[in-house]
């Protein structure tokens, strides 16, 4: 009997050992775990930081062709003037009867010159009886634009960017044309008072001062 009894507070003692044991063991891993996280937590404060990336693109059917941070330099805001150049490209050209009125406004908070924005108007504006626009709605074609290249001309002319692109032209009868043009824009990034909503469209103040463009072959 005495036997029995010492066997059997044996066997509690061993089990209150090994269950605070286990318990001490699990304290101990949760505890370095813990020192782990906090250890990489403060080795990644740095990645708290917002930081914006450059996506360039051909067109919105394209797929992505380079992703790089975007620093605060010549060759960034360059990069993004470029960009711009060839936005302010196919928004001007293209037609497709719907979002003219749209593309007009969004072209307008890139101008000053008043030759441009006469350009623009001439050009764009389906209320103007003798735009371009006006005349294409009337005899239902439509126009896409395909840029194939945007050049910058620096440092002889530090301020002008060459864009070749393609017009595909679509008659009302279905068949196409394919034109090989070129434009010539001077333009730079300028401080600029826009409307609300319109520093969305044109954060960097990109103002065109001068276009040009011309038809280099059917």
């Amino acid at each position: 009997m005495h036997k029995k009894e010492l066997d059997r507070l044996n066997k509690s003692f061993y089990s209150s050992w090994f269950a605070s044991r286990m318990l001490g063991l699990g304290f101990l891993l949760m505890s370095c775990a813990f020192l782990i996280m906090c250890t990489a937590f403060l080795y990644l404060m740095p990645l708290k930081e917002l930081r914006p990336f450059l996506v360039s693109a051909y067109n919105k059917d394209s797929q992505v062709v380079k992703v790089e941070p975007l620093e605060v330099n010549v060759n960034s805001m360059r990069k993004l003037i470029e960009i711009k150049c060839r936005e302010f490209v196919v928004d001007l050209h293209t037609f497709d009867g719907q979002t003219e009125a749209v593309r007009l406004n969004r072209l307008q908070t890139m101008v000053d010159d008043h030759s441009v924005i006469e350009y623009l108007e001439n050009f764009l504006n389906i209320e103007n009886q003798n735009s371009d626009a006006k005349k294409l709605k009337e005899n239902n074609v439509t126009r896409s634009v395909s840029v194939k290249q945007v050049i910058s001309l620096a440092p002889t002319a530090p301020n002008m960017w060459q864009v070749n692109w393609v017009l595909a032209e679509t008659e009302k009868d279905g068949s196409h044309r394919f034109i090989n043009c070129t434009s010539v824009i001077t333009a730079e990034a300028r401080e600029r008072k826009l409307f609300a909503g319109e520093d969305d469209i044109n954060p960097i103040g990109f103002t065109v001062v001068q276009y040009k463009m011309r038809v280099l072959h059917d």
